[in-house]
């Protein structure tokens, strides 16, 4: 693996304010998944796939639902705060390291 380089894979992805778990959530299965953060359970749900994408940056795929990590608003720069869902679309992300994690 190169240095500040994620492999491909299945990935736990931590609230870094709080150490939850990012996991999805679909109460009805008219509506669109709500992306959530929880108490690890060891559940597809909070098991992630990262898909390389050729020009770079990754999708973030839910293993469970099929569902990608998308902004609810898109938009070119994501704030604290923005919201997220899971969304047949994909959205591309840049994932960097910052000191010992990946952000």
């Amino acid at each position: 693996m190169k240095e500040g380089h994620l492999e491909p894979g299945r990935y736990r992805i931590l609230n870094a304010a709080s150490s939850d778990v990012v996991n999805i959530i679909r109460r009805r299965s008219t509506e669109e998944p709500t992306i959530c953060t929880w108490n690890a359970h060891n559940s597809y749900t909070d098991k992630w796939l990262l898909v390389p994408v050729a020009e770079g940056g990754y999708y973030i795929r839910n293993e469970a639902s099929g569902h990608y990590f998308s902004l609810a608003r898109p938009s070119s720069v994501l704030n604290d705060g923005d919201p997220v869902i899971g969304s047949t679309t994909p959205t591309k992300w840049a994932i960097g390291k910052n000191d010992s994690s990946f952000r």
